[in-house]
């Protein structure tokens, strides 16, 4: 189970373990007997079929959390549902720990059943019963098992996306784990706030608040996504940050929020006005990339950020970006060419801004037919 809503593998930052989720095997049963017709709901939507997804951890040889006598990689399952039968993990991560530590700390998200053992919908969903939870794990027969899963975000809110800072020797900051948080049973697809939590001082910062009403049309309008990058830390000239993608008007716009102040910053801002536009100006060839979509993908860890640009007139690309850099420009690393008989039809487009209203247009048409009248379909 590879998919965001349950996080994908996650290695310690020694290289030594691994973190992920997986639906375990089912044993086989010869014998039928009542419990095997018993219903069992399962998560719906794109997870058909997923009942009980476990949390495991494999072990190196040469991983301090190893046990065995066997000179063998190792897995452990972390949960099952007989110990957690009413809460679902995934997300699962490494949490720092101090050096010779011989116990692993896992943070996971959680997501919680009804009382009557129905699962929600989770994918989208940003307003189901979650939290952020720790595992206290104990070792038995060389084998590692969650037995308590703490709580450890607040309990009216629905979070995810755990992502844990692993500072370098020397570093200037402490360790520290970030997470996003929608209010618990409202809307779908609502405002997000981003939190951060020191593991040092154990204090909770929000770094984004929701934004109920944007200062102006071309203003911040707050984080609206499903889920954070697996790798999301950058180092600017500023100090640590959290890179992501959130929806902005018509875009997924590339976003930084430094991690010392919460200060958000635009890696792809609107393209200005000139004093030539006109009410509905036709942008030109520059401008018109500036109004691509980027899908930040991950970090180097350092102040390299990979994402996939894309338009509505051809293929997406992937394209980095360095921090560091005085003037952060966008590099197209790989772009797929389209054959000519399929750019022939590529739809061609032109955006419109409007000082009137707050709103941006999208007029479509083939390039074939631009020669003569067409009806356009607009997209506000």
């Amino acid at each position: 189970m590879t998919a965001d809503t349950f996080g994908a593998p996650t290695w310690h930052p020694a290289g030594h373990a691994l973190l992920y989720t997986a639906e375990p095997l089912t044993p086989s049963c010869p014998t039928p007997s009542a419990s095997t017709f018993l219903y069992t709901a399962d998560f719906g939507e794109k997870f058909t079929g997923k009942r009980f997804p476990t949390v495991f951890l494999l072990a190196l040889a040469s991983s301090p959390f190893h046990k065995s006598l066997s000179t063998k990689p190792a897995l452990h399952q972390l949960t099952n549902h007989t110990t957690f039968p009413s809460t679902s993990f995934g997300q699962a991560i490494f949490l720092p720990s101090s050096d010779g530590r011989q116990t692993p700390r896992v943070l996971a998200t959680g997501y919680s059943s009804l009382g009557d053992a129905r699962k929600l919908g989770i994918v989208y969903c940003a307003n189901r019963p979650a939290g952020i939870y720790e595992f206290g794990l104990s070792l038995c027969d060389s084998t590692w098992s969650a037995t308590t899963a703490t709580l450890q975000s607040p309990a009216q809110l629905s979070c995810r996306s755990p992502r844990a800072l692993h500072p370098p020797p020397g570093a200037k900051f402490g360790p520290l784990v970030v997470f996003l948080a929608n209010p618990a049973g409202g809307p779908h697809s609502s405002c997000a706030a981003l939190h951060a939590v020191s593991l040092v001082s154990s204090q909770t910062t929000v770094l984004v608040p929701v934004v109920s009403t944007p200062v102006g049309p071309d203003a911040f309008p707050g984080l609206y996504l499903d889920q954070l990058p697996q790798n999301p830390f950058v180092m600017t000239p500023d100090g640590p940050a959290v890179v992501l993608s959130s929806s902005w008007r018509s875009r997924k716009v590339p976003i930084v929020v430094s991690l010392m102040d919460g200060r958000v910053s635009g890696l792809a801002p609107w393209p200005e006005r000139s004093e030539n536009d006109v009410v509905l100006p036709w942008l030109g060839e520059k401008k018109r990339e500036a109004l691509k979509s980027i899908s930040v993908l991950g970090t180097d860890g350092g102040s390299r950020v990979v994402g996939l640009r894309s338009g509505m007139v051809g293929p997406a690309e992937l394209v980095v970006a360095d921090l560091s850099a005085r003037m952060v420009e966008w590099k197209i690393v790989k772009a797929p060419k389209p054959p000519s008989q399929g750019a022939s039809v590529l739809l061609f487009y032109r955006p419109a801004m409007s000082d009137l209203q707050p709103f941006h247009s999208i007029i479509r048409a083939r390039k074939a037919r631009l020669d003569r009248p067409a009806s356009p379909q607009i997209r506000a």
